[in-house]
C-alpha cells in the first residue's frame, strides 16, 4: 500500500486540514503529531526538518482511513485518540504516535486496509 506516497503535497495538506477537523486537534496536539524538531532552541526556525513534518502528516493521513476502518465513528476515535491505554504503558495513542512515527508506520501496516 503506497497511500499518501503517491499524493501530491497539497492533497495531503487538504486531507491534513480535514483530518485536523474531524480529530478536533487542539494546536497543542497538531505540533505533536506533525513534529519535526531536531536538538536546539524551540523557537529557532533552522532546527525544524520539513522532511520530518511531512513524513508524519504522511503517516496520519495513511492512519486515518485504518481508524475509521478498526474504530468506526469519529466521535469514538477521538475518545481513543486521547484516552489513557494500558497496552501503551497507559499513554494515550495520540501521545505514542506525537513520540513515535515507526508506531504509526506498524499500525498501518498490521491493521491496515489492503490495496
Amino acid at each position: 500500500m503506497n497511500g499518501s506516497n503517491e499524493m501530491p503535497l497539497t492533497a495531503v495538506l487538504a486531507r491534513w486540514d480535514a483530518i485536523v477537523i474531524r480529530w478536533d486537534l487542539d494546536p497543542e496536539e497538531r505540533s505533536a503529531l506533525v513534529g519535526g524538531f531536531r536538538d536546539g532552541p524551540v523557537d529557532d526556525v533552522e532546527t525544524y526538518e520539513l522532511i520530518c513534518g511531512e513524513r508524519r502528516m504522511r503517516l496520519i493521513v495513511d492512519l486515518e482511513p485504518v481508524l475509521n476502518k478498526v474504530i468506526g465513528d469519529e466521535e469514538r476515535i477521538r475518545g481513543w485518540l486521547r484516552a489513557s491505554n494500558s497496552n501503551l504503558g497507559g499513554r494515550s495513542p495520540i501521545g505514542v504516535m506525537a513520540s513515535s512515527p515507526e508506531w504509526m508506520s506498524w499500525i498501518i501496516a498490521h491493521l491496515g486496509l489492503a490495496a
